[in-house]
């Protein structure tokens, strides 16, 4: 995708916690430039399928703080594509339609001992850029946030 509209100069995220304060500042591109969409994903123990509704209240709140901060420095940038948090494992159906007819299974595909519990789909420069997200989000919410870039149709 090429971004060719004029951004600010500069973009600071700025998050306080009780842990820690960020604020790391990101340059932004005034020129023409191709993006690449990344994927940052982050990973929940399977043993524990944590969800919203089982936090305490009080660690919930700057949960959603730190994610509704973190959002709105995306969105400001211009990097914001999507995200979402996502139900434990155990809700899921796994359809197959490989061979005849459909073949719907309660529960995931595969067993794993982390399963994906949230992501965000981001357009970055390079992997630097997506990078520095990365660390945004992993330190504001004391997770490990893993980066991959999407892939991107061969050149003809």
């Amino acid at each position: 995708m090429t971004d060719a509209s004029p951004r600010s100069a500069l973009l600071t995220f700025r998050q306080r916690s009780p842990a820690a304060t960020l604020e790391v500042t990101i340059q932004s591109m005034n020129e023409e430039t191709t993006m690449t969409n990344y994927f940052l994903s982050l990973p929940h123990d399977s043993a524990e399928e944590p969800t919203m509704e089982g936090m305490d209240p009080a660690e919930l709140a700057e949960v959603i703080a730190a994610v509704e901060a973190f959002n709105t420095a995306l969105h400001e940038a211009g990097a914001f594509v999507s995200a979402g948090g996502l139900q434990p494992p155990s809700t899921a159906i796994t359809v197959d339609y490989s061979g005849d007819g459909p073949v719907l299974t309660p529960g995931p595909s595969i067993e794993a001992k982390e399963y994906l519990g949230g992501f965000w789909i981001i357009e970055a420069e390079n992997d630097d850029v997506a990078i520095e997200w990365a660390k945004q989000v992993s330190r504001a919410l004391r997770s490990r946030v893993e980066v991959r870039a999407f892939q991107e149709e061969p050149a003809s």
